[in-house]
């Protein structure tokens, strides 16, 4: 019994940690994005290790999933210099639960999103500030334009 209650409080210890990751991967992304920001005049264009566009849209492909879907992800100039390494999602349980990035109108505007992965609460239900505005379990960062 008492082994029951000491596992599913360290299960339970380990999902909040894995969102504390999260909050943290958001944060230094933004703190990257805006330095490139600064140096550019835009946001890096997104695009697979082969040239092409992660995905039109927020779904559609799993090639929008980095790093846990076995696409590989470059954010030209981005890493190396404004951040070692993207960020990958600490519980990456399937290909569609991931973090997610995304510029449009050539780099005017970006949104970086933790989709779908939040184990320890209801971002949205609870208000927390960094929410995604339409989609829960979700945290979210953008740019002024970039909230889609």
């Amino acid at each position: 019994m008492l082994s029951s209650v000491v596992l599913a409080s360290l299960n339970s210890a380990r999902s909040k940690a894995r969102d504390a990751r999260r909050l943290a991967d958001l944060k230094e992304m933004q703190k990257a994005l805006e330095l490139f920001f600064d140096d550019n005049g835009r946001y890096p264009y997104n695009r697979t290790s082969s040239g092409g566009a992660i995905y039109s849209g927020w779904y559609g492909t799993t090639a929008g999933c980095y790093g846990n879907s076995g696409s590989v992800v470059v954010l030209d100039g981005l890493v190396g210099k404004y951040i070692p390494s993207l960020p990958i999602d600490p519980n990456p349980r399937l290909p569609s639960f991931c973090y997610l990035y995304r510029s449009i109108n050539n780099g005017a505007d970006y949104k970086f999103l933790v989709y779908n992965t939040v184990e320890s609460f209801n971002p949205r239900a609870e208000n927390h500030p960094l929410a995604d505005s339409s989609r829960s379990y979700s945290f979210s960062i953008h740019s002024p334009g970039g909230n889609f």
